[in-house]
């Protein structure tokens, strides 16, 4: 079979596939949906505090901070990460839901969630080029489904009356730009200090400082979507905003300490000892610079520092074979060359 009947077989898979999603929410799940009376919002929550935070943002922002549901069932047996957004003064605005107080839309929407994560496990791979989960996103969304796994914003401001359902990670400060002063007040933690937090936090406070975000587990370390940053992308980073204040100090925050002490550091380094991931955002939010790691904990701490001057340094490559993701913000430095 030549290159251009297999792209053309290729293409009219997809849009078979598309098709037939199209018609299976139109005819079964519009139906359900219209004769419910309480208009809900629910978002499911999974994995760790940086997907929680995009996932809660996103919704927020897109429903007006109305009506906002909490999924978190996923860790009841996800146990790698924990759920942690009752930390946070957002946390008072938006109900925790269970399937006890649903009806048989929740378990259409369970039905449907599953449905769609086999579906993008097929369709991510070709989705640099296709953008088929985009159109997918735009399809379901009319439905009050939002679900989307793509790297790219998808704009769209299309809301429903009925109840809505959101899945994915939203990773881009697209999706809540005009609101992001509002999400940044929301996100903020609102627990009080222990002892030893508040020791650091005042010393990040007293110099001019540097967060060193790395991240070093094996669960990063194996990933094949995630670029894998070298121990030589952080020492450039590190050199670059040297460069630009020499007074810095750098603080060393990482999910494997051990890993990151046998790292031969150009200048003087203080390690942040492992804590609550709320409080290690607070302290890495508290910082002036930031080298980053494409972890999207990284990229929160850098994006809720309220220092009018920061600088952020982030890889130039965030994931493998992706072109261009929307999660980089304007202010970001991509590091270019060899790391």
């Amino acid at each position: 079979m030549g290159m251009g009947v297999y792209r053309k077989v290729q293409q009219n898979l997809y849009r078979i596939i598309l098709k037939s999603m199209s018609l299976y929410f139109d005819r079964v799940l519009k139906g359900i949906v219209k004769d419910w009376e309480l208009c809900m919002n629910v978002v499911k929550i999974m994995g760790g505090l940086g997907n929680q935070l995009f996932q809660i943002a996103f919704a927020y922002s897109l429903f007006e901070g109305k009506n906002i549901c909490v999924d978190a069932s996923v860790y009841k047996t996800y146990k790698i990460r924990d759920y942690s957004l009752a930390h946070f003064v957002i946390y008072d605005e938006i109900k925790q839901i269970s399937e006890a107080e649903m009806d048989c839309g929740w378990y259409m929407y369970k039905l449907s969630s599953k449905i769609y994560h086999v579906i993008q496990k097929i369709l991510f791979p070709m989705e640099n080029k296709y953008n088929i989960l985009g159109k997918l996103y735009l399809v379901l969304s009319k439905l009050g489904y939002y679900y989307n796994f793509s790297w790219k914003y998808i704009f769209n401001k299309s809301k429903n009356k009925t109840n809505n359902y959101i899945y994915g990670y939203f990773q881009s400060e697209k999706y809540f730009y005009n609101k992001k002063n509002l999400i940044k007040e929301k996100l903020k933690v609102k627990e009080l200090m222990d002892d030893i937090e508040k020791n650091y936090f005042e010393d990040i406070k007293l110099n001019d400082s540097v967060g060193v975000s790395m991240r070093l587990g094996d669960d990063y370390r194996q990933s094949r979507i995630l670029n894998v940053c070298t121990d030589e992308y952080y020492l450039q980073g590190m050199r670059y905003i040297h460069n630009i204040n020499p007074n810095v100090k750098f603080y060393i925050f990482s999910d494997d300490l051990e890993r990151a002490k046998k790292i031969k550091f150009d200048f003087d380094v203080c390690f942040i000892p492992e804590l609550k991931d709320y409080q290690s955002l607070r302290l890495l939010s508290s910082c002036k610079y930031f080298v980053i790691a494409n972890s999207s904990f990284s990229w929160w701490g850098a994006y809720l520092s309220s220092y009018k001057n920061k600088v952020i340094v982030a890889p130039k490559r965030w994931y493998n074979g992706m072109e261009n993701p929307d999660i980089y913000t304007d202010d970001m430095v991509k590091l270019e060359g060899e790391y």
